[in-house]
């Protein structure tokens, strides 16, 4: 299946539209019974004013993809059900201070690929300089939250498609509550 896209566009009085490119599931245009059984799977979300048309997803299964800049303006409801996630970023360096409390928050995200985009930050002598400060940030939030269920991260070299790095998800103490 191929990863829904989201995009955002902000009209002049602070409206904000979200819009996809992905066709709504063929179920829900077939007849009235399908429509009825597609519901019960796939949920409208995303939708706006001045756009009022919806963008259906199954949040168990539907990967949902955008750039990292939208995710302080995903719609909180939806942060706390997406599973699975793709960013796409041009900034490695400052994607983890920036958006690692909205990951953290979370709390159904089993799976985030971060897709890097090589560019003035991202070379130099050491070119893995700020992946490896990425996968950093990681660490230390799961070390200063150590019930944490992180998500399974992978960062792929957006040009090449190539892995270059993979953080393990899961709690580091499974069940840890932090202290009140």
């Amino acid at each position: 299946m191929y990863p829904k896209k989201a995009r955002r566009n902000a009209f002049p009085d602070d409206h904000i539209a979200w819009y996809t490119d992905t066709p709504p599931p063929p179920l829900l245009h077939v007849n009235r019974e399908s429509r009825y059984e597609a519901l019960a799977i796939y949920g409208p979300h995303f939708a706006t004013h001045p756009n009022a048309r919806p963008i259906y997803l199954c949040l168990s299964q539907d990967v949902v993809r955008f750039t990292d800049s939208l995710l302080p303006h995903m719609p909180q409801g939806l942060l706390h059900k997406i599973q699975h996630v793709i960013t796409d970023t041009k900034d490695c360096a400052y994607y983890g201070s920036y958006h690692m409390p909205t990951l953290y928050g979370m709390q159904s995200l089993r799976e985030l690929d971060i897709y890097a985009e090589k560019g003035l930050v991202y070379e130099g002598d050491d070119p893995d300089r700020f992946i490896d400060l990425l996968v950093s940030e990681f660490e230390d939030v799961m070390e200063e939250n150590p019930g944490w269920e992180c998500p399974n991260v992978r960062i792929v070299d957006a040009q090449t498609g190539k892995d270059l790095k993979f953080i393990k998800g899961g709690a580091k103490i499974p069940g840890f509550l932090p202290e009140e």
